[in-house]
């Protein structure tokens, strides 16, 4: 591709391009690069690492030109990562960790750097970004590790575009030098004095092809860019304490297109400070403590790079509630770092004593920096010997032929090892938990024997095991199902012998009866059936219980009703509409209608009708079944007349004399239902009013009043086949005692 080509690719293509060159390598692990605009936390978080303090931190370029990177270790980059600038845009489309297929040429409108330009002269250097900060080591070496990438590889080598980038140190020489560094280049080749540039690092026309890295020949999937070096250190002799200031930089050369970057790894500016940590040799004893005989505190002393000569890191004190010599093996009061080392340490010995003495505590005070005058506490906690204790399966009555054995270990140092015995019959002896399977009912001593992965701490525990018989359950009821209520009786076939037993019956109700009889009831919760369970202790004292579940069903009964329409007419009217509302899931119907002189006295439908030939009172009969059989009865009555009419008869005397004849003044056929609002007035020969009634049922007997003749009105409603008549009748009558 020209370099006129790919400025001018037109932008859905490159839109395009990079949708497609992110979708596709988002199934692969790339690089992700996330732009920042805070370098000061970029360089005191991510790039200065041990033995150097920065401050002053400053960044001139355009946005999105610095940031951070991760995810470097599942690429052919070769750090992990750290920070990131470019000549180019990290939003851009592609970014870096786009596959080398892919295309990063983005001109970010940067200006240039007089410091750049002096490595490269007759070059006009576009899209910096610089990164500037001071510093101060705490030893005489500084380093930092970097990888160098460029879209300029390998079309442009020896070209007129050469994108330049340089790490520019200023400050004091260390003897026997004199003077000071002024903006001095140290990325370099290694054991040169070249600077590293695209025209000294490539496969193409350099004499430094070992430090070069094709990407676009091994079809990278992880970085954009078609080449970059290896992984390469900076480094220079510095004074220790004193203050420098970096210049980090990266530009374009001779035109704004073909993006370049640099990669600065993570914690790895960096001075040959001591670093001092504490860590515990017991791989599985996850708590910060040393331990009398079971886990040594090691306190470590490191350089972030070999040393050039001995070091000698002394302790200023050592004190605390532990005694060295006493509680612990002696230390001295320092380490040695020989030349080509970089860590020393001093391990912490708790001695075993079998005393409780708690939690005790060693001080140690560390100076690990030569520009600072305080100390480092380091703080190593000591704890008692802490034996295995264990939790096992009790002394135990086994009714049946497998037994769980279950020990439960605390202390000591797990994993845990077991050995248990005897072994016979185990499914896995060194198990914590095996099981046992007995070939006889007989009595049993187990043993288990119990260490721990550091072998500091060891037990032993036992169980006695006593197998017997488990009971044998089976019972049989003499009914398993029926209408409400159900009564059944049950009968059991339990061996060997028992001692007990209790039944429930799944509604409330228990009996302790061996066979016993039990009556059950519907209940809707139940209507799949009644759960019923055994439970029983032999003789010998084994427990067990079986259940059967929806054994017993009791179906619901039926609720019989009906009503005639009309329940009383007259013959000219008989024929009857009987209507049903029987419930519960009725299936069939029987009715008798009383009429026994009817050929067509049954009916089986559920509302049938019926004509009645001849006048009466009839009894009606239902009789409703259910599916499962079960039944209900209900009756009523009709009353069928002659014909519809008015037929009471008044009576001309009554003698109340307490014979228990005639007594009252009884009004013949008088019916509560056919003779509504029924009210009598009696008056004598003068007109008055001697006895008044309502809801008249002929109950008047002439009390208080003579022999005589007596004048009557009687008023009434008279109501038939849902017509009403008022009326009234007049007469008189002879009171004789």
């Amino acid at each position: 591709m020209s370099r006129e080509n790919c400025t001018l690719l037109p932008m859905r293509t490159l839109v395009f391009l990079g949708l497609s060159l992110l979708l596709g390598s988002a199934l692969k692990a790339q690089l992700v690069t996330t732009p920042s605009n805070n370098a000061n936390n970029l360089v005191q978080n991510v790039l200065i690492g041990q033995g150097v303090s920065a401050f002053n931190v400053t960044y001139t370029g355009s946005a999105n030109t610095l940031g951070s990177f991760v995810n470097g270790w599942m690429t052919n980059l070769g750090l992990d990562e750290g920070i990131i600038l470019t000549s180019g845009d990290l939003t851009a489309a592609p970014p870096p960790g786009s596959p080398v297929t892919a295309f990063a040429s983005t001109g970010n409108l940067g200006g240039s750097n007089a410091l750049l330009a002096s490595l490269i002269p007759g070059y006009t250097v576009n899209d910096a970004a610089v990164l500037e900060f001071d510093f101060t080591p705490e030893s005489d070496t500084i380093k930092f590790r970097y990888v160098f990438g460029s879209e300029e590889y390998p079309e442009w080598v020896s070209s007129s575009y050469n994108d330049v980038f340089g790490f520019f140190v200023s400050g004091p020489k260390p003897f026997p030098a004199t003077g000071n560094y002024v903006n001095q280049n140290i990325a370099l080749i290694p054991n040169t004095t070249l600077p590293v540039t695209i025209d000294n690092i490539n496969n193409v026309s350099s004499a430094y092809p070992q430090y070069y890295v094709d990407n676009q020949g091994l079809g990278g999937l992880t970085i954009v860019y078609d080449g970059f070096t290896v992984v390469l250190t900076a480094w220079l002799l510095v004074v220790p304490c004193q203050t420098y200031h970096i210049t980090i930089a990266i530009g374009d050369a001779g035109d704004t297109a073909y993006d370049s970057a640099v990669f600065l790894e993570k914690g790895s500016f960096s001075s040959s400070a001591v670093e001092v940590a504490v860590s515990y040799n017991n791989p599985y004893l996850t708590i910060p403590f040393a331990v009398e005989g079971c886990q040594k505190a090691v306190i470590s002393f490191n350089t972030p790079f070999p040393r050039f000569d001995t070091a000698w890191i002394y302790i200023d004190s050592i004190y605390g509630t532990a005694i060295n010599g006493t509680d612990y093996s002696h230390i001295i009061d320092s380490v040695l770092i020989p030349p080509g080392g970089n860590a020393g340490a001093i391990i912490i010995d708790p001695i075993i004593d079998n005393i409780t003495e708690g939690i005790e505590y060693i001080f140690i005070d560390v100076q690990t920096s030569i520009c600072s005058l305080s100390d480092t506490t380091l703080i190593i906690p000591i704890v008692d010997y802490n034996r295995i204790e264990t939790v096992s399966t009790p002394d135990t009555l086994l009714c049946g032929e497998v037994l769980q054995l279950i020990t439960s270990p605390t202390g000591g140092a797990p994993p845990y090892q077991y050995i248990w015995s005897p072994q016979s019959g185990l499914n896995n002896p060194y198990s914590s938990n095996p099981t046992y399977t007995s070939t006889a009912y007989d009595t049993l001593q187990f043993f288990v024997e119990i260490s721990d992965s550091t072998n500091c701490s060891y037990a032993k525990d036992s169980l006695l095991a006593i197998f017997r018989p488990p009971p044998l359950i089976s019972f049989m009821p003499d009914i398993y199902e029926g209408c409400d209520p159900v009564t059944v009786n049950f009968t059991n076939n339990i061996w060997p012998n028992i001692q007990s037993i209790l039944w429930d019956f799944g509604d409330g109700q228990t009996s302790t009866d061996p066979n016993p009889a039990h009556t059950f009831s519907y209940h809707p919760d139940t209507a799949t059936g009644y759960r019923v369970e055994v439970s029983v202790v032999t003789q010998e004292g084994c427990e067990t219980s079986y259940a059967v579940d929806h054994l017993i069903k009791v179906f619901n009964n039926p609720l019989a009703g009906f009503y005639a329409d009309p329940d009383s007419t007259d013959l000219k009217n008989a024929l009857i509409q009987f209507n049903n509302f029987s419930t519960n899931d009725v299936v069939a119907w029987n009715w008798d209608f009383g009429d026994s002189l009817s050929i067509d006295n049954t009916s089986i439908l559920e509302n049938p009708t019926h004509e009645y030939l001849e006048a009466g009172i009839y009894t009606i009969f239902l009789e409703v079944l259910t599916e499962h059989g079960c039944w209900d009865t209900v009756s009523a009555r009709v009353k069928i007349v002659e014909e519809l009419e008015d037929s009471l008869i008044f009576p001309n005397v009554f003698t109340p004399n307490g014979d228990g004849v005639n007594d009252y003044f009884v009004i013949d056929k008088l019916e509560t239902e056919h003779y509504l609002g029924r009210e009598l007035l009696v008056f004598n020969r003068w007109g008055k009013m001697v006895y008044e009634a309502s809801a008249y049922v002929n109950q008047w007997d002439g009390a208080g009043l003579p022999e005589g003749t007596y004048y009557y009105v009687f008023r009434y409603d008279f109501t038939f086949l849902g017509l009403t008549f008022p009326k009234e009748h007049s007469g008189s009558v002879t009171i004789l005692r």
